[in-house]
C-alpha cells in the first residue's frame, strides 16, 4: 500500500509506461474533472472509474480485495476516510468474484483508517485489503478517480 499526493507522481517513474499514462489521467481530473463513468486509458490493461458519492459511516462499507488489478484512488474533491488491512485479515470473506475481480468481507483485523484529502491518492496492491467511502464525522460529497492497473 502507498498513500502520497500527486505532486509526487515523479517518484513512481520507474514504475513504468502504465503508471505514468495513470498518473496523467489523474492530472486531468485535477484540472477538470470529468463525468463519471468509465474511461479507458490503455484497453483492460489500465482503465479508470470517475465517481461522485456520499460517504457513509465505516460500519456500513465493506472491505474489498483485487487478485488481478492493483487500485489507485484518487481523490479530486472532498474527504474520503478508506480503511486498509493486509488481505489476508478479512475473516468473513465471501466468495471471490472473478468477473468483477473482487473479494469482499464486512470486517478485516488489524484495521487501520486513512484519511484522503483533495490531490491524495492511496494504491492498494493484490494482497492490501481496502475499504473506500467512509465519512469522517459527517457525509461529504467525494468526487474520485479509481485507475485499475493490470497485475501481472
Amino acid at each position: 500500500m502507498i498513500i502520497d499526493r500527486l505532486v509526487n507522481r515523479g517518484a513512481y517513474t520507474a514504475l513504468g509506461t502504465q503508471w505514468d499514462a495513470a498518473f496523467e489521467f489523474l492530472e486531468k481530473c485535477q484540472r477538470g474533472f470529468p463525468a463519471p463513468g468509465r474511461y479507458e486509458i490503455d484497453g483492460d490493461r489500465v482503465f479508470a472509474s470517475v465517481q461522485q458519492y456520499e460517504t457513509s459511516p465505516a460500519q456500513e462499507r465493506s472491505y474489498e480485495a483485487h487478485a488481478r488489478y492493483i487500485d489507485i484512488q484518487f481523490i479530486c474533491e472532498g474527504i474520503e476516510y478508506m480503511g486498509y488491512a493486509p488481505a489476508d485479515n478479512m475473516k468473513d470473506a465471501t466468495h471471490y468474484d472473478s468477473e468483477r475481480d473482487c473479494l469482499n468481507s464486512a470486517t478485516a483485523e488489524d484495521e487501520v483508517m486513512l484519511c484522503l484529502r483533495p490531490g491524495m491518492f492511496a494504491v492498494f496492491f493484490p494482497q492490501d485489503a481496502h475499504k473506500p467511502g467512509c465519512q469522517g464525522e459527517k457525509p461529504e460529497t467525494v468526487k474520485k478517480a479509481v485507475i485499475k492497473l493490470r497485475f501481472e
